[in-house]
């Protein structure tokens, strides 16, 4: 009995140390400026790719104007809104920009949306290319 005993509390140590190591990794890779979260979309919305530490899923819809992308995975356990730095381009030849804001963000999903559009006629049916994100969060 005393045997199993031990080897049922080596066993849950083990498991304890695994998950803490994983989340502090987690939390040292976004530290050290590393994104936690990118995706590439069509005009359309349509995820083209995505990654990231911790990312283990995403998702995206939208059209040429406005981009919903959900990014589900393991994040720092502190992590707010506030916390999370994004950046965004979009690929086009007719003077492309694009803003994405955070909607939510939790340990296990963050929520952004991009928006893209013309600066030369501010316009969002021009932007014909590729829109991307990246997802960082800082201290």
């Amino acid at each position: 009995m005393t045997r199993a005993f031990i080897g049922i509390t080596s066993v849950a140590m083990a498991l304890s140390l695994a998950t803490a190591t994983q989340a502090g990794t987690l939390a040292s890779a976004a530290r050290q400026g590393l994104p936690v979260a990118y995706a590439r979309m069509t005009t359309g919305g349509v995820l083209q790719a995505f990654g990231g530490k911790g990312t283990s899923a995403a998702t995206s819809s939208g059209n040429a104007f406005q981009k919903d992308v959900v990014f589900t995975g393991r994040y720092p356990q502190d992590i707010t809104p506030s916390k999370v730095i994004l950046q965004s381009t979009v690929q086009s030849s007719y003077y492309g920009v694009s803003n994405a804001d955070v909607v939510s963000a939790s340990p296990t999903e963050i929520r952004v949306r991009v928006y893209s559009w013309r600066s030369d006629i501010i316009s969002s049916s021009g932007v014909s290319g590729d829109t991307f994100v990246t997802v960082f969060v800082g201290k």
